[in-house]
């Protein structure tokens, strides 16, 4: 005979186990040329594209994005979400299971 004795969350505790992690409220891109604007898909590849973003030079791009200056894909400006950084998932409810089993 065995005895099973499990507890899920014994203290019931209400942890805060996600964040939200969307930035915008509406999807955005930035386009190769937005970085590089002598860019051209049809006779370069993307490494300068590539090197200036590793460099850091993305900054005022996605600046522009958080501040509205520059669009959306939709056209619209793109604000911050209110939701951003709040907490989207909590640590699931207590729980306790027993349980009897006869082996032979």
């Amino acid at each position: 005979m065995a005895f099973d004795f499990n507890v899920l969350n014994a203290f019931n505790q209400n942890t805060v186990t996600s964040l939200v992690t969307s930035k915008y409220r509406v999807t955005n891109a930035i386009a190769s040329s937005d970085i590089d604007p002598t860019y051209d898909a049809r006779t370069q590849t993307l490494t300068n594209v590539v090197n200036k973003i590793l460099n850091g030079q993305i900054g005022p791009q996605i600046e522009g994005l958080a501040s509205g200056a520059n669009k959306s894909l939709a056209g619209r400006p793109n604000p911050i979400s209110s939701l951003y950084g709040q907490p989207s998932g909590y640590q699931g409810i207590r729980s306790v299971r027993f349980g009897f089993r006869f082996i032979f």
